[in-house]
């Protein structure tokens, strides 16, 4: 756990390092698409959260609500960010593309960290038990 909080810390600074070269157009896709992917981080966790019982349900609820929360936060943040540039307050622009880099690295650590109850995550997602994973399309929304 201690190497994965370390890869995701190094792995956010090399995010946050390179956003003095990020145009104000990338910090928007930027923000766009790193909210599509914790949604599909959500999801993920809704899956397992509804197939598991007992305390790994209730380890998941956990994981689920956080990355729930990372999501509304990087919202607001990614809709900050073009009123911020508009008024050429490009610190502040900076500030709310920080919060959606951080909030990314956090939400896909829970993620990792699902394996703390009981699921085990393989590089493409979660081990979905095999009744979820074969019906499981990818489309599918926990909103």
């Amino acid at each position: 756990m201690l190497l994965s909080l370390v890869l995701t810390a190094s792995a956010a600074r090399g995010i946050v390092e390179q956003e003095s070269t990020t145009s104000s157009r990338e910090k928007m896709v930027f923000a766009a698409t790193a909210i599509s992917e914790m949604r599909e981080v959500h999801t993920e966790l809704e899956i397992m959260e509804r197939a598991s019982d007992g305390d790994r349900s209730t380890c998941l609820v956990k994981k689920v609500t956080h990355v729930g929360e990372l999501i509304d936060a990087s919202e607001t943040a990614s809709s900050r960010i073009p009123d911020a540039l508009a008024e050429g307050a490009d610190e502040a622009a900076e500030l709310e593309f920080k919060k959606v880099t951080v909030a990314l690295g956090r939400a896909r650590q829970v993620r990792d960290e699902a394996s703390v109850c009981g699921y085990e995550i393989i590089q493409e997602g979660p081990a979905l038990p095999e009744a979820l994973a074969a019906g499981w399309s990818g489309a599918q929304s926990g909103d």
